[in-house]
């Protein structure tokens, strides 16, 4: 966190990826159909209430009573540059306890071929509560001069919110996206940006193939994700700054707070990935 407070003043693009062992659908009957053919089964809350703000209620469901086992910071500059020397991301591994957590085998099976540890995140593991209060200290949090950059990031965000509170998420998701703005300052959703190209579908694996991003490190691990989710973000902007009229609205402000699936967005999958 050391390295990160010296370097984000210039490299003030914040990748973030986090880890966690729940699959959250927003169409239970899509759920009981397809969950044994899907590669990421794991843990469903169902809020009690699921009319209005339904893919809000099932953020906050899940996020208020599991727990973040990893997170993946990637730094780059407005131009997309890393910060010199091998270091490409940081990945902080938290304090998990799979004998008293819920979960179930084929998700926890999944990360454990991708690498994850469990026996050490229940030894060695970082307190939630100290990473929160990192976040803050090195200036990544609460530093409005931050670009926090996601990809279907309504749960990355809503774990990592939920420790820097202190308390479960908010009720409604107006004030949930308040929150985000006091603590997150400015934030993009790749995937949200990708609607504004035709050609591009598919998940986060699937856009960086589309657009020529390669992989440092190992898929599902969080600091690989987040250095992934940091290259598709430029590829995209590029993009879009070729197909827009230059004299319209910069990118980054007709994107800024905008997140796949919540508020005015529309979830066109069947779950959150």
């Amino acid at each position: 966190m050391e390295e990160i407070a010296a370097l984000v003043d210039e490299y003030s693009y914040i990748s973030m990826v986090s880890a966690f062992s729940v699959f959250i659908v927003r169409d239970l009957n899509w759920f009981l159909t397809n969950m044994q053919d899907t590669e990421y089964p794991g843990t469903v809350y169902v809020p009690p209430n699921t009319e209005n703000e339904f893919e809000y209620n099932m953020i906050k469901a899940n996020c208020d009573h599991l727990r973040l086992i990893q997170v993946g910071i990637s730094l780059t500059n407005a131009h997309g540059d890393t910060p010199a020397g091998e270091t490409v991301a940081w990945q902080f591994n938290l304090f998990f306890d799979e004998a008293k957590e819920q979960s179930i085998d084929d998700s926890m099976s999944m990360l454990r071929q991708s690498g994850f540890n469990f026996e050490k995140h229940k030894t060695d593991g970082i307190p939630h509560e100290l990473l929160a209060e990192y976040l803050i200290t090195s200036g990544l949090c609460m530093n409005r001069r931050n670009h926090w950059i996601t990809f279907h990031g309504g749960v990355d965000f809503g774990y990592l919110l939920r420790h820097l509170m202190g308390t479960e998420l908010p009720q409604k998701q107006d004030e949930f996206l308040e929150c985000l703005k006091w603590y997150f300052g400015n934030f993009y959703d790749c995937k949200e940006i990708k609607r504004e190209i035709d050609f591009l579908s598919g998940g986060l694996g699937k856009l960086a193939k589309e657009l020529d991003v390669d992989r440092i490190g190992t898929m599902h691990q969080a600091g690989s994700d987040a250095v992934v989710t940091a290259g598709v973000y430029f590829k995209l902007k590029a993009k879009l700054q070729k197909m827009w009229n230059a004299a319209g609205p910069k990118i980054e402000e007709r994107v800024n707070g905008k997140l796949y699936g919540i508020g005015e967005s529309v979830n066109d999958d069947p779950y959150i990935e």
